[in-house]
C-alpha cells in the first residue's frame, strides 16, 4: 500500500486527514519537522501534506 505523510501539528486535523485517507493510504503522522524528516527519509512516501504554519513560525511560511 502506498503511503501518505501527514505533517501537522493540530491533532484534530491529523485525525480528520488521517480518517479521510487511511482506506486508500498509508498514513503517517507527524507534528514536527524533526519527525517528519525521519519518516520521509524511511519510508519514502508518495504523497506529503504540509502544515505550513507549524511552530516555530506559527503564523508565517518559513
Amino acid at each position: 500500500m502506498d503511503k501518505i505523510l501527514i505533517v501537522q501539528d493540530n491533532p484534530d486535523i491529523q485525525n480528520q486527514m488521517k480518517w479521510g485517507l487511511s482506506k486508500e493510504l498509508s498514513v503517517l503522522l507527524a507534528s514536527d519537522r524533526k519527525t517528519a524528516l525521519r519518516l520521509f527519509e524511511k519510508n519514502s512516501p508518495v504523497v506529503v501534506t504540509l502544515d505550513l504554519g507549524l511552530p516555530p513560525d506559527a503564523e508565517g511560511a518559513s
